[in-house]
């Protein structure tokens, strides 16, 4: 029960970033960070930084989703539970920044702890099995 819910709350995670992407510029200007009256510049300096924080994320969702299939932690459960809690509230949260139109910077919070957090959780699990041996793969 445990993998199959951690693919769904993973995807679903993902697909809520996925569609951050789509919408960076309007999410920058619809959540009124940059107040009534803004400058081009202004707008790419925030659609810059969002989009920054945006590809670090999917960066770590392909290390994640590699990982995942590759079946490195899929059997371990305590790792797994702390997947499908951190993503499904990461797919909450992202989903909430999105229908709310949250400002740009509260994506940073988001990426620490629903992104970053679980791809440290794999990397750790990759260094056991291969850097330090102390576990089988």
């Amino acid at each position: 029960m445990g993998i199959p819910l951690r693919f769904m709350t993973f995807m679903g995670h993902f697909i809520a970033t996925v569609c951050i992407c789509f919408g960076v510029e309007r999410q920058v200007q619809q959540s009124g960070q940059l107040g009534t009256t803004y400058t081009n510049a202004d707008l790419v300096a925030a659609t810059t930084e969002l989009w920054a924080w945006l590809v670090i994320s999917l960066i770590l969702f392909a290390v994640q989703f590699l990982t995942l299939f590759g079946g490195f932690s899929a059997f371990m459960p305590k790792i797994t539970v702390a997947h499908i809690l951190l993503h499904g509230w990461g797919l909450c949260f992202v989903a909430l920044f999105i229908a709310e139109r949250w400002h740009s910077g509260f994506y940073v919070p988001l990426f620490w702890i629903f992104s970053f957090i679980p791809a440290a959780l794999e990397a750790v699990v990759l260094a056991l099995i291969f850097v330090l041996k102390t576990m089988q793969y």
